[in-house]
């Protein structure tokens, strides 16, 4: 039930960033600063709530690089919690780079490479990947906006999957 109003969501977005006459400089270098909530699927965690800061740089008309540094806490499902006597949560540091492709008038796709550093127990470092769609809403006809983002990411491969979603701020100039 959840995937339909996710899709339908989608389309709306979609539809309210392509009737926009700017994307919020697309072709800017821009910083944005966001709030995350991810959704674990099959997964010890329940929740995953965090923030991270992005940085993108144009290097051509409709691609830019992005690198991207977060902090998230993952809450275990209290079933888990009683049964093993868990802390409750885990705390990563998730820390990619990757390439955003603009499709369109504010529609982007972006993926991502990098790592999840564990800072609760072991300080371990999981590989993670990450790929998703994404909108800029351009606010004050300028080169700033509000970037809403959607990605299936996957941490030390079965370790932590998640679906996610990132709403920032971007500033660009």
């Amino acid at each position: 039930m959840k995937y339909p109003i996710l899709l339908l969501f989608c389309i709306c977005l979609f539809q309210l960033a392509n009737a926009q006459d700017d994307i919020g400089g697309r072709n800017a270098f821009a910083v944005s600063a966001g709030f995350e909530l991810g959704l674990p699927t099959q997964s010890i965690y329940s929740v995953g709530l965090g923030g991270s800061l992005k940085l993108e740089v144009p290097v051509a008309h409709k691609f830019s690089l992005s690198a991207t540094g977060g902090f998230t806490t993952m809450t275990y499902k209290s079933a888990f919690s009683r049964a093993f006597g868990a802390p409750g949560s885990d705390t990563y540091v998730p820390l990619k780079g990757g390439v955003k492709y603009y499709a369109s008038q504010g529609f982007y796709l972006e993926g991502e490479l990098g790592t999840a550093i564990e800072t609760s127990h072991d300080s371990r470092s999981l590989f993670a990947w990450s790929l998703g769609p994404g909108f800029v809403i351009p606010v004050n006809h300028g080169k700033s906006g509000v970037d809403l983002g959607f990605r299936y990411e996957s941490w030390g491969g079965s370790e932590v999957r998640q679906t996610a979603i990132r709403v920032g701020y971007r500033f660009g100039w």
